[in-house]
């Protein structure tokens, strides 16, 4: 992601443009392709944070357009993996300054040389002169600049100039009240395969459908005094997705500190490249954890469940469906909808939905942290024969006491 200080953009009678790279430019390849050689260097070398992040900020100096290099550089730090800092390490450092003070303080001959103050220095904290010429390397170790890269998930400098201009939009989103997605005649797919992001992305939305058209609404951060940060970043993983779909027009009101709102629309023809083209996409750790568990028993697990008509025009993007593993087992198909902490309202209408239009196969699962402030909500979920409560994501455990009632 890039900060505030990093995003370029323009305003023009009252609508705000992300600037965007001419990715076939050859100045900029040359730039991406040189920072990534200078990371992928670094690994190779146990480089330092401070000396990577110096040699990459003369390249990005260097460039015309020095905020563009600075937020290629970022894009690629934080796709680096850096050593875990001594924990130790403070508490030895603290012991060697408590020493080195004393000595210090006491009655040295003015005479006294460096080399006599580091041997005197050595008996106090028994060490060796070796092992505190070893300490003194290591002691501020610990610290951001001074850690070392131990990894890198490489991509091509192409990759990195698309994966920038991506950024620049997920930047401006971060500031959305809200967004709205149009997708005309969607290929079935590519559709799922962004619902399902939509819904491990935990966001407050509405799905709906009139004849082969979709209109996906989300709510922005704006509209949220709870975690707006959290669920900011929440909604700019999701649009990284929305390039996915062959058609699209994504719209927002953007509300950038001490500015007025400005109108973002942002559509296929600008050419974005999703970050992530996997057959199933991004899968949270917490959803893979079940998923592993369920691999040795009689239920199988569906990431891509048949999306359900609710209401006259609206759609349920149900987070999974269970059906047994064996094709020649007879068993119910069974769509499970998650709501977590921000979907009070969705969860409410979801249930008076189920009362005046029974869909006997769609449960319905309520986070505890939803449930918590909302004893009337917390009653009728307990209540409901189709509802179940959860912590984060549906245990096994969990699943497995909703099969056994359901079969």
């Amino acid at each position: 992601m890039l900060t505030r200080d990093l995003l370029l953009f323009r305003k023009y009678k009252g609508s705000i443009r992300p600037t965007l790279l001419k990715t076939g430019d050859a100045k900029l390849q040359t730039l991406a392709g040189d920072l990534v050689d200078l990371v992928s260097h670094a690994v190779e070398h146990n480089a330092r944070r401070g000396e990577l992040e110096e040699a990459m900020q003369i390249h990005a100096d260097a460039h015309g357009k020095v905020k563009v290099g600075r937020g290629l550089c970022k894009l690629l730090l934080d796709r680096a993996e850096f050593e875990e800092p001594d924990g130790a390490l403070a508490e030895r450092r603290k012991q060697v300054f408590v020493a080195a003070a004393a000595v210090l303080r006491g009655e040295l001959d003015p005479k006294t040389t460096r080399e006599n103050y580091l041997d005197i220095l050595a008996k106090r904290t028994n060490r060796s002169r070796l092992e505190l010429d070893q300490l003194r390397e290591l002691l501020y170790d610990d610290l951001p600049g001074n850690r070392k890269i131990i990894g890198f998930r490489k991509l091509s400098p192409l990759d990195l100039l698309h994966r920038y201009n991506l950024a620049q939009v997920q930047g401006l989103v971060m500031h959305a009240d809200r967004l709205h997605i149009h997708i005309p005649s969607p290929k079935l797919l590519e559709l799922r395969k962004v619902l399902r992001r939509l819904k491990f992305s935990r966001l407050v939305a509405e799905v709906t459908r009139d004849t082969d058209d979709w209109y996906v609404t989300v709510e922005g951060p704006g509209k949220l005094l709870d975690m707006q940060k959290k669920y900011g970043l929440q909604l700019a993983q999701f649009v990284a997705a929305v390039p996915l779909l062959s058609k699209f027009t994504l719209t927002a009101k953007v509300t950038l500190p001490r500015r007025s709102p400005l109108d973002l629309e942002i559509t296929h023809k600008h050419k974005l490249v999703a970050n992530d083209t996997t057959p199933l996409g991004h899968i949270p750790a917490e959803v893979a954890s079940v998923l592993e568990t369920f691999e040795d028993g009689t239920w199988q697990i569906d990431l891509t469940p048949d999306l359900r008509h609710v209401g006259a025009t609206g759609m349920c993007v149900a987070d999974f469906s269970l059906h047994p593993r064996d094709p020649a087992v007879a068993g119910p198909v069974v769509a499970i909808e998650l709501f977590h902490r921000w979907h009070r309202y969705a969860l409410e209408r979801r249930l008076d939905e189920l009362d005046t239009r029974a869909d006997p196969s769609l449960y319905i699962g309520a986070d505890r942290a939803l449930l918590k402030r909302n004893p009337t909500l917390k009653e009728r979920i307990e209540a409901h024969p189709q509802a179940f409560v959860f912590n984060q994501f549906p245990s096994r455990r969990v699943l497995t006491k909703l099969l056994k009632q359901i079969t």
